[in-house]
């Protein structure tokens, strides 16, 4: 009888360490808060592609930094040399390749004013929003602006870097503000830029006293 309730006492005391131990490792692993295509169900598009992270929600409203992902073209079952043919007009048809921008801005749509023939005639200078990078099909692919897919949940974004939100996005008159990722058509002999696509990431966000802005995920 002894024995069995040492047994017993000793079964609870591993019961209770290990309980113990799964809650400090829970404890100390970092919340990540998520805005855009988190990969949880198929890619919202086939080939653009966004997601920014952060351990934190809440920031100084001038130092607004988060892991920034985006990708413009999917590897499965390709090798780069296959993707980059594939947005490679120009071998196929002779004239034009695909190449990317991304934008910040705080409203909600992001128009392009166009000629008569559809040509984007000022991609660089927009009402409600600034260029934050312009891509070229080079650059794409020699830095490698890809994703690949696991199953039909998780999508392993190749590239990432730090993006800084600018103050000026969060007007409390908006409560609202936006990235863009867009593509375009470069007509290279002529000089003609067309859009082809994009997709967005809105962020709600709420601004506190003293400089603070809270971001509120989706």
């Amino acid at each position: 009888m002894k024995k069995l309730i040492a047994l017993m006492l000793a079964l609870l005391m591993l019961g209770l360490s290990l309980t113990s131990c799964i809650r400090e490792n829970t404890k100390d692993e970092p919340v990540l808060y998520t805005w855009g295509n988190e990969g949880r169900g198929w890619p919202r598009y086939q080939d653009l592609n966004a997601l920014l992270t952060s351990e934190t929600k809440e920031f100084d409203l001038y130092d607004v930094t988060l892991d920034f992902y985006y990708c413009f073209y999917c590897l499965d079952d390709k090798t780069i040399e296959e993707a980059r043919d594939h947005f490679n007009y120009e071998t196929k048809k002779g004239y034009y390749q695909i190449e990317f921008a991304v934008y910040l801005s705080n409203n909600g749509r992001l128009d392009f004013e166009t000629g008569d023939d559809y040509r984007v005639l000022d991609f660089e200078n927009k009402v409600n929003a600034k260029l934050y990078k312009y891509i070229t099909y080079e650059e794409a692919f020699t830095r490698n602006y890809g994703y690949t897919t696991y199953g039909i949940s998780t999508i392993n974004y190749n590239h990432s870097e730090k993006l800084t939100i600018p103050a000026e996005f969060f007007n409390p008159s908006n409560a609202k503000m936006y990235i863009y990722v867009v593509m375009f058509a470069n007509y290279i002999d002529n000089e003609i830029l067309l859009l082809e696509g994009q997709t967005c990431i809105d962020i709600k966000f709420e601004l506190l006293d003293n400089n603070r802005v809270v971001l509120i995920e989706n």
